[in-house]
């Protein structure tokens, strides 16, 4: 069997790295690096599969791979554009068609193996919340109450490097991309129990 787990994330593969990681996947495919193949996504399902008896995937929503691109305007073409959002971006909780399902039908013509797929979309953000976003919320809002006693204006409570601190409302980063960094997909990818795609 094989799960391709879609998260969301239009424009970073941040979530479905970090997603991917706690969930245990074996593959972890993401926008900022889409120099990978549907054959050689196969090679290594085949090879995964062989050694663990499944094989778990974390794709993002998004993925700027070529092939499944193509694929997906292909359907599209057949079946209407999904409706759009208030900023004209296609809704894509309410695709027909999804890289995920395009991936597991590639995966399952192309090496036999039953193959599935998982749109988790909003779920990800639904589940209880740990001892450490417990204590994040705490100690985030008491500095703000801080803020707000010392007759404090326009400042942001804000984690950096690490820290809880805050920031002039000017230096909050707006219409800023955090994508995932080379470093950390190499990070990922010295994890994997095989490593692809190739960066």
């Amino acid at each position: 069997m094989v799960l391709v787990n879609q998260f969301m994330g239009r424009n970073s593969g941040k979530l479905t790295l970090y997603g991917g990681l706690a969930g245990g996947c074996h593959i972890i495919l993401i926008p900022e690096f889409p120099g990978w193949t549907l054959s050689g996504l196969c090679e290594k399902v085949k090879e995964l599969h062989d050694r663990f008896g499944y094989v778990m995937i974390a794709i993002n929503e998004e993925l700027r791979q070529k092939e499944l691109i193509e694929r997906k305007n292909q359907l599209q073409a057949l079946i209407g554009e999904p409706p759009k959002d208030s900023f004209g971006h296609p809704l894509l909780s309410k695709e027909l068609v999804s890289y995920a399902e395009i991936m597991a039908n590639a995966i399952e013509s192309g090496t036999g193996i039953e193959s599935r797929a998982q749109i988790l979309a909003r779920i990800c953000r639904s589940g209880p919340p740990s001892a450490y976003d417990v204590w994040l919320g705490t100690k985030m809002g008491l500095r703000a109450a801080d803020l707000l006693t010392s007759d404090a204006s326009g400042r942001v409570v804000v984690v950096k490097n690490g820290k809880i601190t805050d920031i002039s409302m000017e230096e909050i980063p707006v219409g800023e991309t955090r994508s995932v960094s080379r470093e950390e997909y190499e990070d990922w990818l010295a994890l994997a129990p095989i490593r692809f795609p190739d960066v």
